[in-house]
Order: C-alpha cells, then sequence, then structure tokens
C-alpha cells in the first residue's frame, strides 16, 4: 500500500515513531490505520526528495504541510 519495505516501516515504528499499528488478534500482523498510511507515504515522499528520515518523521508528526502524493 505504500511502497515502503516492511523491515524500513519497522525501523521507522521503533526509532521515530511514524505508524502506531494495532495488531491483528490471531496472527500479530500489524493492522495500519489510514492515518498510518498516509504517514508513511507522506515521510517516504521527503525521504525520495533527499530528507534525512529523521528530519522527515519530525516533518510528518508535527503536520508539517502534507506533500502532494502523484
Amino acid at each position: 500500500m505504500t511502497g515502503v519495505p516492511a523491515a524500513t516501516l519497522r525501523t521507522w515504528e521503533r526509532r521515530y515513531q511514524v505508524g502506531e499499528p494495532a495488531r491483528n488478534q490471531d496472527n500479530k500482523y500489524r493492522l495500519y490505520s489510514d492515518e498510518d498510511v498516509e504517514r508513511i507515504r507522506h515521510m517516504a515522499a521527503r525521504c525520495a526528495r533527499g530528507i534525512p528520515p529523521r528530519d522527515a518523521a519530525l516533518q510528518v508528526q508535527e503536520g508539517g504541510e502534507l506533500l502532494r502524493l502523484g
């Protein structure tokens, strides 16, 4: 859905608190909300434009101007 590899999602979740997925009761898979997906997409777009992940996460968390995606 986001185009971001699972390992990167886990790293962003751990390091930058981007996305707060719920867990499926049966298999413990991460369940991302629509809001989580949008935040991840915006962070990925910033990173693609050369912004370091730490700075991109701060911008997304602070509710910085949303980038037009596509």
